[in-house]
């Protein structure tokens, strides 16, 4: 299974990209209103390959998606989790996955900690914890 998150106003994009043959996903998105065994009937549901979602309804279905085990997460828009330390990011990261992608239209600027939160997501191991990434990497001025 494969989980797609993006933000709520460019899902229905994704849905119609999937509904050309021959990928099979999800055609409805849970929404917020929905109790959690209806949600869990729509991510489970029809055998479709792709999930997708937005980083809304993860924030709340975190837990159900995490049951799935998806093989891949792919985030669109994934400036959403380039802040580590927002209840977003960690809620992605939480997602267990054997594969990751990230996609996005926007350049990633200002905060080196931005990108460390993305590749984190990409590859958990592949940079040291932040506080050395942090002495190895930032420039503190000196007085």
């Amino acid at each position: 299974m494969a989980v797609l998150l993006d933000v709520r106003d460019i899902v229905g994009r994704w849905k119609a990209a999937f509904q050309s043959p021959p990928t099979n996903a999800t055609g409805k998105e849970p929404s917020l209103s929905e109790d959690e065994i209806r949600r869990q009937a729509i991510y489970g549901g029809n055998g479709s390959y792709f999930k997708i979602t937005n980083y809304e309804a993860v924030l709340r279905d975190v837990m159900l998606l995490a049951r799935f085990e998806p093989d891949l997460v792919i985030l669109d828009e994934v400036q959403r989790t380039q802040n580590f330390s927002t209840k977003t990011a960690d809620a992605v990261k939480s997602i267990p996955r054997r594969h990751a992608v990230v996609l996005t239209g926007t350049p990633l600027e200002n905060r080196l900690e931005d990108v460390y939160s993305i590749v984190q997501f990409l590859d958990p191991q592949l940079l040291s914890p932040l506080w050395r990434f942090a002495a190895e990497h930032f420039a503190i001025p000196l007085s």
